[in-house]
C-alpha cells in the first residue's frame, strides 16, 4: 500500500490540483489508500530545495482551509512543524475535518517543550527522523542542544520514520542503530523517500545510485524501492529480516491507521511480498492476486 505524497515547495493552486489528481486515481489504483501530506505547513528552512521555499512561518487560513477542505478523509498523515505561527488554529480544522487523520513532526526545529505544548495535538509520528530537523544550540557550559529529534528519543509512543540509504548518507548507521536501540523494532517505521529529482550527483557522490539531488546537488529524497531499504537498514543496524518486515510494513500501517493491511491475519487484505534471505523480491501478491 502506499501513500501519495505532494512536494511542500508547490503553491496553493498545485497543491489543490495534486489532490484532485489522487481523487481521480482511488479506487483505480488498487494500493493507492490516501495522502501523506509532507507540508507546506512545515518549516520552510528545512528540507530538500529549501531555497525554493515560498510559504513562510506563517499559517495562514486562508492557504490551509482550502486544502484541508479539498483532502478530507483522504488526508491520511498532516506532516507540520510545531514552531510555525498559529499553527495550533491549522491543526485543530485538520483534526475537525477529519478526527481521524494522525500528526507527524517534519522539517522542524521545535524543542521539546513546544511539542509537549501542542497538547492533544501532540504528533503521533516523525517524518524522517534526524532528517530536515535542527535542534536548538544556545546552551549554557557546552551542553548538546535539543530538538524534534531528542523529542522523538523521550516519547516513547511516538513512531519514528527512517531513511535507510546504501550509505548511510540522510541517517548515519550509528545513529540508525542508536535509533533502533532507544525506539526499538516497535516504533521505528522504514521509508523509502523515494521522489523525483533531476539535479546531478556531487562530486564526492557520483557512485552512488540510490539517492536523487536537487539542483545546487543538495540532496533530495532517494531513488530507494522498500526491499532496498529493508537490506540496507539490515546492513547499517544487524537486525534480522523479521524486524526489517515488521518495520517496512506493520509499523507504518499502525501508525497511519491502515488496519487492513500490514500484517496477516483472517479478514485482512490478502497482500504478500516473498522475499529470499538477501530480501530479493520472489512473488508479490496483491489483494489475492499473483501480480510479480
Amino acid at each position: 500500500s502506499i501513500l501519495a505524497t505532494n512536494d511542500y515547495l508547490w503553491d496553493l493552486p498545485t497543491q489543490l490540483e495534486a489532490i484532485a489528481n489522487v481523487k481521480k486515481h482511488m479506487g483505480k489504483v488498487r494500493n493507492l489508500k490516501g495522502i501523506y501530506f509532507e507540508g507546506p505547513f512545515i518549516n520552510p528552512k528545512y528540507g530538500a530545495g529549501a531555497f525554493n521555499n515560498k510559504w513562510g512561518m506563517e499559517t495562514r487560513e486562508e492557504e490551509y482551509k482550502p486544502i484541508v477542505d479539498a483532502a478530507g478523509d483522504l488526508a491520511k498523515v498532516w506532516a507540520f512543524a510545531p514552531e510555525r505561527n498559529n499553527v495550533i488554529e491549522f491543526l485543530k480544522y485538520a483534526k475537525q475535518v477529519n478526527p481521524t487523520v494522525k500528526l507527524a513532526v517534519a522539517h522542524s526545529h521545535a524543542s521539546p517543550q513546544q511539542i509537549f505544548d501542542l497538547g492533544i495535538y501532540k504528533p503521533t509520528i516523525q517524518t524522517h527522523t534526524m532528517c530536515a530537523t535542527h535542534r536548538i544550540t544556545k546552551t549554557s557550559g557546552g551542553t548538546r542542544g535539543f530538538g524534534p529529534d531528542e523529542y522523538a528519543f523521550r516519547d516513547p509512543d511516538l513512531y519514528t520514520e527512517l531513511i535507510s540509504d546504501s550509505l548511510g548518507v540522510h541517517v548515519n548507521a550509528v545513529m540508525q542503530q542508536l535509533l533502533l536501540h532507544a525506539k526499538t523494532v516497535e516504533r521505528v517505521i522504514l521509508i523509502t523517500d523515494s521522489t523525483v529529482a533531476d539535479g546531478e550527483n556531487p562530486p564526492h557522490l557520483a557512485h552512488v545510485k540510490d539517492l536523487n539531488f536537487d539542483e545546487r546537488g543538495g540532496i533530495c529524497g532517494s531513488r530507494m524501492t522498500m526491499e532496498q531499504a529493508c537490506k540496507n537498514i539490515m546492513t547499517s543496524t544487524n537486525c534480522g529480516i523479521a524486524q526489517a518486515f515488521k518495520m517496512a510494513s506493520t509499523n507504518p500501517a499502525k501508525a497511519v491507521g491502515l488496519d487492513q493491511v500490514g500484517s496477516i491475519f483472517v479478514g485482512k487484505d490478502a497482500d504478500f511480498v516473498f522475499v529470499d534471505d538477501k530480501f530479493n523480491i520472489k512473488r508479490v501478491i496483491s489483494q489475492g492476486e499473483i501480480c510479480y
